[in-house]
């Protein structure tokens, strides 16, 4: 009980003090660079734990909740989504997005049935540069 208290307050004195009416300063949050479907499928070990992944969209079934992404640089050099030998498998349960989409996902890599997926928490569409 002793050793609690004393970091409690050993927090509270070393904590930055803040006034009344004075506001603290949040630093700008930069966006995590996103992972290209190629190279996080040829190194999926290599990206544990959270991370983003941009992608054109080969497929997408609100049925089955899944999408299939393929390598944006890929599909900029066929101009066609049959062209890429990898494909990510993505499920996400919101509102898919249409076939040729470039999107951006954040999730992690998870195994179902032996099988590599990305589950994805967020997925945002990217406006596609000219």
């Amino acid at each position: 009980k002793h050793l609690l208290a004393f970091l409690a307050l050993t927090i509270l004195f070393l904590a930055p003090r803040v006034e009344a009416g004075q506001t603290t300063q949040v630093a700008p949050q930069t966006p995590v660079p996103a992972l290209g479907v190629d190279q996080l499928m040829k190194e999926p070990e290599k990206h544990p734990g959270a991370l983003v992944v941009e992608g054109v969209v080969k497929t997408a079934s609100k049925k089955d909740q899944s999408l299939a992404l393929i390598d944006v640089e890929e599909y900029r050099k066929c101009k066609v989504v049959t062209c890429s030998l990898l494909t990510l498998p993505v499920r996400w349960a919101g509102e898919m997005p249409a076939v040729l989409d470039i999107v951006r996902v954040e999730g992690e890599i998870t195994t179902v049935s032996g099988k590599m997926l990305f589950a994805a928490r967020k997925l945002e569409k990217v406006p596609e540069k000219k």
